[in-house]
């Protein structure tokens, strides 16, 4: 597995959605950051992407922080997204992990504001909320922004089929010790928490919205493509 090629697909797949999210309306603004938990789960290749930007901007207090919440409760998840898929249409039950936003705050917030925020991963990138979540304490999304978020999040994990999915901690932690790199690119990283990625078997798509979202669809099938040839 190349690791260029591969943060190329990703950073298109960045650009495909930002262009999608920007015709949303939200009540996001810069400062709100109730959905700035500890609990935040992303691939490795993502990871990779933050390590490396916190690595270009010498931001190594950061990486010491993500290596302090490990000895925090944090949300380890026990499934990826395409493994949910799978399991969903074979009709078995999806394991469930704990999840608690009072464990604390994402260790790259700064007086309400992401510090890696070129690099966030797409759960960051995803949640947004058409009211201001302090007034019922929870996200609120339409239902086909949920729908086009799972597509991502798929295409997303597809991308780092190899990798694998876990703690925004622990992936940056395993992703800046002495090797893991070069483990990590051979497909060989074995790390506690860190669950194997699959790649995207089927569409998690409800049938109310399998024709408004085509043109999103074919928009992403070159970059599946390319992820395939990689």
């Amino acid at each position: 597995m190349s690791l260029n090629p591969s943060a190329s697909v990703l950073d298109d797949l960045y650009s495909i959605y930002d262009r999608f999210s920007s015709g949303l309306t939200t009540a996001c603004v810069p400062g709100c950051a109730h959905c700035c938990t500890i609990n935040v789960a992303l691939t490795t290749l993502e990871g990779f992407k933050i390590v490396r930007g916190l690595n270009e901007a010498g931001r190594f207090d950061l990486i010491a922080k993500a290596r302090r919440n490990q000895s925090r409760n944090r949300f380890i998840p026990s499934a990826t997204t395409n493994q949910i898929a799978m399991l969903c249409i074979n009709g078995e039950d999806v394991p469930e992990s704990e999840n608690n936003p009072d464990w604390g705050n994402c260790p790259f917030l700064e007086s309400n504001l992401c510090a890696i925020y070129p690099d966030r991963p797409f759960a960051c990138r995803s949640m947004s909320s058409r009211k201001n979540c302090s007034e019922k304490g929870y996200a609120e999304m339409d239902d086909f922004t949920v729908t086009v978020n799972d597509i991502f999040y798929q295409c997303v994990e597809h991308a780092d089929q190899k990798g694998g999915y876990g703690n925004l901690s622990d992936v940056v932690v395993m992703l800046t010790d002495s090797g893991t790199v070069d483990d990590y690119s051979r497909g060989e990283y074995h790390q506690k928490n860190i669950i194997p990625n699959h790649s995207a078997g089927v569409w998690m798509i409800p049938p109310e919205h399998r024709t408004r979202i085509q043109p999103l669809l074919e928009s992403l099938r070159p970059l599946m493509m390319r992820i395939n040839q990689i």
